[in-house]
């Protein structure tokens, strides 16, 4: 028997509703992101930040409802996180494994922690964070209400925009977070388009894995660094029709230039994605289509030809999150160290790393494991996968490799915000930012990986 060779389409048709919010903060909020800042509060607004929310049902069965939030933040504080995805499932009627918010991780927005009480704007924070759940609510409320038939098609393209960013300067000493030239980054764009039954652009997704942080100590205005850019470009040339940006498994990617106070070159590597990402774009039919082999034809060489066919895409729609028990760091200090340790130190950079560890306590307990949750969705032919974690890009490669004609979308910065997650191979590193950083012992990268292998096989028999 002749073997078929058919190259399909991979999404999602069923209903699906878009809507967007500004969250952008009010002048002189509390905005210090970095240890080095010596300013505290924001003096104004490089671009508007933005929360916008893509509610997918199946007419089938109305209890198969998600909503995917695509948040212009930095880190959550785990209480914070909760009331929104609680705000979120009351006023729709979803249970908690329905909702995802996904943060940008801008290094130049608003810390969404509200711990910082005392300091200048501080006072700023939880009004804000309450305006962002307000948002959400709205927005979820109007995706769903405003939901119609449409199909979600993704294509991988590339960008070079991500390099690795663990560099070790002298080859004898400790390592540092900033660009690596003899590193290899994973640029793999995941790009979707949400179209209507006219074919007509109802929203797109750019899934990237690089750490927004292009702009750094000496900026003090608000900005969604490149995600900024990016969506100019991107909603530009489809009409103004909203781009949700989900940042990826990026936890050892940074743009090659970064840390600096211009925003016009957090404008530029914007462009950059931006352009890559239309690139992607323009490489899809019109309507979803498969290739399919038809023949191979004598000419001057023996010519196979492919057609492009019209297809369809799965309706299936489910999804479910799960706890890993991930051990704790055996020397990760207890919370009334890190309080002790906080309390008689005036280094305005060694506070602020001790702030960011006693919120991760106070997040993690005093237990030896974490329960560390994971959210999976099927979205049709397609994979959708959050976690609060800063996973290395291995978590993609990986997975992608293994799955390789399933479009799987990554999402660090999930739900929450918890620490990194390096390959197991990285924790004897000297000097090594995201080790130290992270209450996660070695091994949980890959317990994270080899877990999200067996769901997707249990929710994807087919493949």
């Amino acid at each position: 028997m002749k073997k078929e060779y058919v190259e399909r389409a991979r999404g999602f048709a069923g209903l699906i509703g878009v809507a967007r919010e500004d969250i952008s903060p009010p002048v002189g909020i509390y905005s210090r992101c970095w240890g080095a800042a010596t300013k505290f509060t924001a003096t104004g607004l490089d671009m508007p930040l933005s929360l916008t929310a893509l509610a997918f049902s199946n007419s089938e069965n109305n209890d198969e409802r998600y909503v995917l939030f695509a948040i212009d933040g930095t880190w959550w504080q785990s209480q914070q996180e909760s009331v929104l995805r609680r705000s979120v499932c009351e006023a729709n009627g979803l249970n908690l494994h329905q909702v995802i918010g996904n943060l940008s991780h801008t290094h130049s927005g608003v810390p969404l922690t509200g711990d910082h009480e005392g300091l200048p704007g501080g006072e700023l924070l939880q009004p804000y964070i309450a305006k962002i759940v307000e948002a959400a609510v709205r927005a979820s409320r109007a995706a769903f209400a405003g939901s119609q038939p449409a199909c979600l098609e993704w294509r991988y393209g590339h960008c070079g925009l991500a390099s690795d960013r663990d560099f070790q300067p002298d080859p004898s000493g400790e390592f540092s977070i900033g660009y690596n030239p003899t590193g290899e980054a994973d640029g793999t764009t995941a790009v979707g388009r949400i179209t209507g039954q006219k074919g007509d652009i109802i929203a797109t997704i750019v899934n990237y894995a690089c750490h927004p942080t292009t702009l750094a100590w000496d900026n003090r205005l608000i900005s969604p660094d490149y995600i900024g850019g990016m969506r100019e470009v991107v909603e530009r040339e489809t009409g103004g029709r909203p781009c949700l940006f989900l940042q990826g498994a990026g936890g050892n990617l940074a743009p090659r230039l970064q840390y600096v106070g211009d925003p016009a070159i957090a404008r530029r590597h914007g462009r950059q994605l931006g352009y890559a990402a239309m690139s992607t774009l323009a490489s899809m039919a019109d309507a979803p289509a498969k290739l399919v082999f038809q023949e191979v034809r004598k000419s001057g060489a023996n010519l196979a030809v492919w057609t492009e066919e019209p297809d369809s895409l799965s309706s299936a729609l489910s999804g479910k999150y799960h706890y890993l028990d991930l051990a704790i760091k055996g020397d990760f200090p207890t919370l009334a160290i890190l309080e002790s340790e906080f309390t008689a130190t005036d280094d305005p950079v060694l506070r602020e790393r001790l702030r960011r560890k006693i919120r991760i306590r106070k997040v993690i307990g005093d237990d030896p494991t974490f329960k560390f949750p994971v959210w999976i969705w099927r979205l049709g032919d397609s994979a959708v996968i959050g976690h609060p974690g800063e996973a290395y890009s291995e978590l993609q490669t990986t997975l992608r490799a293994t799955f390789p004609g399933l479009p799987i979308i990554i999402m660090n910065v999930a739900n929450g915000s918890i620490g990194y997650l390096p390959p197991a191979k990285d924790y004897s590193k000297p000097g090594f930012y995201t080790v130290w950083q992270t209450p996660l012992a070695p091994g949980c990268l890959e317990k994270l990986t080899d877990h999200c292998i067996g769901i997707l096989n249990l929710m994807f028999p087919e493949l």
